[in-house]
């Protein structure tokens, strides 16, 4: 089976922790399990890299949000051919040709230049300084203005916060992470 093995939690607590800020909370929620979210969350629904992307630029062309925290973990590939029917079993041999889709995360900034762009850099079994750098490539290529590295590393969770500048912050956990870019965030806006 290929998957995207994102469970959504990350989301699930930034949303909360900028709904506690007081903000107006849009989550654009993929595929995964069910949260109970406060109910002045919207949440909205998609499946497919397409459907995302079409939800972002719509949104994000309307110019009715101030900040994007683009945390998706939108695969990489995608199949070359889709079929419409189940394939028969019982095939010796079947090949499936993947190709990459397109970057999300670098058309952002033409959707609203003004916006507020948190992007997301997952590296996984990767040291804190190969994290920072590639985290910091991924934020100048973006045009991002701050960015997350998070990574598993033997079982642990680490994510930074950066800016252009340094690193603003450390979590060892997804609801510190969630807590300290919220207060980060809010702190751009003072």
């Amino acid at each position: 089976m290929i998957s995207n093995i994102s469970t959504g939690e990350t989301g699930f607590y930034i949303a909360r922790e900028a709904k506690r800020y007081g903000a107006d909370v849009a989550l654009v929620l993929g595929p995964v399990q069910e949260y109970n979210f406060d109910s002045s969350i919207k949440v909205i629904r998609f499946k497919f890299f397409e459907e995302l992307e079409g939800i972002l630029k719509e949104k994000l062309s309307s110019k009715r949000f101030d900040i994007i925290i683009h945390g998706a973990a939108v695969s990489d590939y995608k199949p070359e051919k889709v079929y419409q029917k189940k394939l028969r079993s019982g095939l010796k041999r079947f090949s499936l040709v993947l190709e990459p889709t397109k970057k999300i995360s670098d058309s952002i900034k033409s959707y609203d230049p003004k916006i507020f762009f948190v992007i997301f850099k997952l590296e996984f079994d990767t040291d804190k300084e190969r994290l920072i750098k590639k985290t910091r490539k991924l934020l100048n290529r973006t045009n991002a203005d701050l960015a997350v590295g998070n990574t598993f590393n033997e079982g642990l969770y680490r994510a930074v916060i950066l800016d252009r500048e340094k690193t603003l912050a450390s979590a060892s956990s997804k609801r510190e992470l969630a807590k300290k870019l919220v207060r980060i965030i809010e702190s751009k806006f003072d």
